[in-house]
């Protein structure tokens, strides 16, 4: 049964300003739920090497910056490498990630031609 024919005129409008309504009050609610949990935190400069037997080089790069959000205990977890192709680039949180209700890990590592391969990590 096509419905238009069902609600001719009046009806029409009222079924079409109520769905208007409907949509637009659960956008809202949707963006409030965002905003009241989108409180994020960082650690940064977490050392993963044990420091007392790092050399210096090991102490300046072998970091890790941990991303979260603090309204969640089971979020899950991204492990992110920067790129540069072992010889450039920094530890960051891609902007892509950031916001997103997941754990960002960035882990920062030693450069070629300092270090050599595997030593990298």
């Amino acid at each position: 049964m096509n419905l238009m024919k069902k609600f001719p005129g009046r009806h029409r409008l009222v079924g079409l300003v109520t769905l208007s309504m409907l949509l637009l009050m659960g956008a809202f609610c949707q963006a409030q739920e965002r905003s009241e949990k989108s409180t994020y935190k960082i650690d940064e400069s977490l050392p993963y090497r044990d420091s007392t037997h790092a050399d210096s080089y090991q102490q300046e790069k072998c970091l890790l910056d941990v991303y979260y959000p603090t309204h969640r205990k089971d979020a899950p977890v991204v492990v992110w490498f920067h790129g540069g192709g072992l010889t450039s680039g920094e530890r960051s949180i891609p902007k892509g990630l950031q916001e997103q209700g997941v754990v960002v890990v960035a882990a920062s590592y030693r450069l070629s031609p300092k270090a050599k391969s595997p030593a990298y990590i």
